[in-house]
């Protein structure tokens, strides 16, 4: 495929161009999923790099459960009822977020925000009852497990919903794709003789 150095630069460098767009439109949000985690336990929402920690409890084992705010981030938190979807909301900081814990069911979405200005979405899917109770440590059992997709705005601005690329993401998209296009037309030229 490549029949010199100068062919593989220019092939590397359109591939990075083209990378450098797609990634640069998606930056501030990172995103994961929690897959039955357990009650009282810390848990990471985010990266090595950026992220909150949070903790629940059950209330109900097979419905709900208690998000507390305070921590290693000095959270505070907030229960949005019904909303599923947290990606749709532009603007989490703007919520009444409390100071103690909240409670949260099924289909709701529980916003953490830190005391740097971090923000975080907890969108709950379900939460499953241990029948019977697992041992714990510290002399308690685990009630439920919780299954959840979380989100990080690592931009402080509270915003969820899908990026937008920038016009330079969009640039350098396209930059990419053309030095691609122009080295498939040389290297076509190229076999023709």
């Amino acid at each position: 495929m490549f029949k010199n150095a100068k062919s593989t630069r220019s092939w590397v460098a359109a591939i990075c161009l083209t990378a450098a767009g797609l990634a640069s439109a998606h930056a501030s949000l990172l995103q994961g999923q929690f897959d039955d985690i357990y009650e009282s336990e810390f848990y990471v929402v985010g990266n090595d790099t950026t992220a909150l920690t949070f903790t629940w409890s059950t209330q109900s084992p097979d419905f709900s459960g208690y998000f507390y705010a305070g921590g290693p981030d000095a959270l505070t938190v907030y229960v949005a009822p019904g909303l599923a979807d947290p990606t749709t909301v532009a603007n989490a900081a703007t919520f009444a977020y409390q100071t103690s814990f909240v409670e949260a069911s099924e289909g709701d979405t529980v916003f953490l925000r830190s005391a740097n200005g971090l923000y975080a979405a907890i969108a709950l899917r379900d939460f499953v009852a241990l029948v019977p109770p697992v041992p714990a440590p510290g002399g308690f059992n685990y009630l439920s497990t919780l299954n959840a997709d979380w989100y990080l705005d690592t931009s402080g601005a509270g915003d969820f919903t899908a990026p937008i690329p920038e016009p330079s993401a969009y640039a350098l998209m396209l930059a990419g794709l053309a030095l691609t296009a122009y080295q498939l037309r040389r290297r076509k030229l190229a076999e023709r003789g």
